[in-house]
């Protein structure tokens, strides 16, 4: 009987992608977008359709007293005020997720490198930091976007909106407000990092300040 050589074997593994982490920064955001102005645009869409009006409307328009044309008497909500009161709960909820996500997974990422690596002993563990920085700078602008719907919104919510909404919109700032506390902290520590390396202590300062002055990287 011939022996097979192991070596003469075929493989029949699979070889499977790598998890890319910057898949998940760029897919997670721009989706909650699309699906921000999705909602937004089918919410006018609907209010355009209702705004149509029915023969008999226009027939009650035609007899109604000169007295209840005038401006301010009996007048209904704007079409605009609609919009907004339907959308700006969901809007909030989405921006609110947005801005959690970001905050949450910069910081997480960050605290793990900070836990692998406490200090900045050589070029590897700068060079391990830069990606993590980069990403953190691209979430700023998004996530202004995020903090500007989430304030706009969650005020026009605390006005207009019943109680469990209320609480559903303080409850979630609160929530946020922590979240981005602590990735602050984890922000600053990352930035106070030992370097006994004076020469690389120059380009670590130089991320730094980058990263703390500047809108997008340039390193």
């Amino acid at each position: 009987m011939t022996e097979i050589d192991p070596m003469d074997e075929p493989d029949f593994s699979i070889d499977r992608p790598e998890f890319n982490p910057l898949s998940v920064t760029v897919i997670v955001p721009f989706a909650l977008i699309i699906l921000m102005l999705t909602y937004a645009a089918y919410v006018v869409y609907d209010l355009k359709q209702q705004a149509v009006p029915e023969p008999s409307e226009n027939i009650k328009a035609f007899d109604r007293k000169p007295s209840e044309n005038i401006k301010g008497v009996n007048r209904k909500p704007s079409e605009l005020f609609n919009a907004i009161d339907r959308m700006a709960f969901g809007l909030f909820l989405l921006s609110e997720v947005g801005q959690i996500f970001l905050c949450g997974y910069s910081g997480l990422q960050l605290n793990r490198f900070l836990y692998e690596s406490p200090v900045m002993e050589n070029d590897e563990i700068l060079e391990r930091l830069k990606p993590l920085v980069r990403t953190n700078m691209y979430f700023v602008p998004v996530g202004l976007l995020f903090i500007g719907v989430a304030l706009g919104t969650g005020l026009f919510c605390l006005y207009w909106h019943d109680l469990l909404e209320i609480g559903v919109v303080v409850g979630l700032w609160i929530l946020s407000t922590g979240v981005a506390i602590r990735c602050s902290a984890i922000e600053n520590r990352v930035r106070d990092m030992e370097c006994p390396d004076p020469g690389l202590k120059t380009e670590y300062a130089a991320v730094c300040h980058s990263w703390l002055q500047r809108m997008f990287p340039d390193f």
